[in-house]
């Protein structure tokens, strides 16, 4: 497993590849669920220490969980401008438990139904069948790993395909679903969890 140090060199040297920063954008730090001993937020609240104009206020201490976290449209030069996310007010990033992946994507409360227009609406579904066959979730390129794909906003959760939109339900049929062996129950729980 990767130190925390060594995780940040690799997300900065990625930043660095795609010639992208954060710019101004806060938006992780208010749409995130964060549940951690050094730092708690509730999903869709600003982070007390964060200032929206200025960014993180305690950015060069920030904690652990903050340090971690991969924002794909700054590593990924595949993703256009349109999906910065302070004006797409969409977050992607990976979810990984118990050998299951997921691409998700996380939007702001304020625009509930962005999601669903274009240009990100196709390039949601793209990201869909790319993981369903295991490839790339942005090139295309066979990887080999599976992914689901989910858009969560607010309370509620989407698992997208390619030819549905289905809503993740509540937990009496999350049961049944994972007794099924559609889910495994700590990913399932996990992204139950990112709802707040």
């Amino acid at each position: 497993m990767n130190t925390i140090k060594e995780i940040e060199q690799e997300i900065n040297q990625e930043s660095a590849t795609s010639g992208r920063s954060c710019n101004g954008c806060t938006i992780c730090c208010k749409v995130l669920l964060i549940d951690q001993p050094d730092i708690q937020k509730p999903a869709n609240e600003w982070c007390k220490h964060c200032d929206s104009q200025f960014g993180c206020r305690i950015y060069a201490t920030r904690p652990r969980v903050c340090r971690g976290f991969t924002c794909k449209w700054l590593v990924n030069p595949e993703l256009g401008d349109e999906w910065w996310p302070k004006l797409s007010k969409i977050i992607q990033y990976e979810l990984s438990q118990n050998e299951q992946h997921g691409w998700i994507f996380q939007v702001d409360v304020t625009v509930p139904n962005r999601w669903r227009e274009e240009p990100y609406y196709s390039r949601i579904k793209q990201v869909a069948h790319n993981g369903l066959t295991g490839r790339h979730g942005l090139t295309g390129e066979p990887t080999g790993i599976k992914f689901k794909t989910v858009v969560v906003v607010g309370k509620e959760a989407w698992l997208i395909t390619p030819t549905a939109d289905l809503k993740i339900p509540d937990k009496t049929v999350a049961t049944r679903t994972i007794r099924k062996g559609m889910w495994h129950a700590s990913f399932f729980t996990e992204v139950l969890r990112l709802r707040g």
